[in-house]
């Protein structure tokens, strides 16, 4: 049994970003090389092993538009679960923003995926998702008791 005692260092958020535009290409998780408005899961954001998600969101930049009965949304999760960090598939047509599900899992080291569900043709459109996370055992700074 270990003797522990009181945590005195801290540790400052880290933050990754991954914007596209609708017209982007990019290779999916599978290696080919296609189109960032069609259906697709790609790897887009690298987490390193012990990280946890404390916080993030997929926010539209610039409305996607497509045709009548066009529809683009995107799961973020990893290659286990599709959608570990989306509660469901966020709607990426309109302006807004969609916070982040924190679920408290701590990342082996695989990346944070996205995957699209697409139908209709997209010419505009610009999405970021934004990952904050900590990792274990990392310190920036400590913290005095009082």
């Amino acid at each position: 049994m270990s003797l522990l005692t009181a945590s005195r260092t801290t540790q400052w958020p880290l933050v990754a970003e991954f914007t596209f535009d609708v017209t982007d290409t990019m290779a999916n998780v599978s290696g080919a090389t296609q189109s960032l408005s069609a259906a697709g899961a790609f790897g887009i954001i690298g987490l390193p092993a012990g990280a946890v998600v404390t916080g993030g969101s997929v926010s539209t930049e610039v409305d996607c538009s497509g045709g009548t009965g066009s529809a683009l949304t995107v799961d973020i999760g990893d290659a286990t679960t599709a959608d570990r960090y989306t509660a469901s598939p966020v709607d990426v047509t309109g302006a807004g923003s969609t916070a982040l599900t924190l679920t408290g899992f701590r990342s082996t080291g695989e990346n944070v995926q996205m995957t699209i569900a697409a139908t209709g043709a997209y010419a505009l459109g610009t999405v970021s998702v934004r990952v904050e996370y900590t990792m274990a055992g990392r310190s920036n700074e400590v913290q005095l008791a009082s």
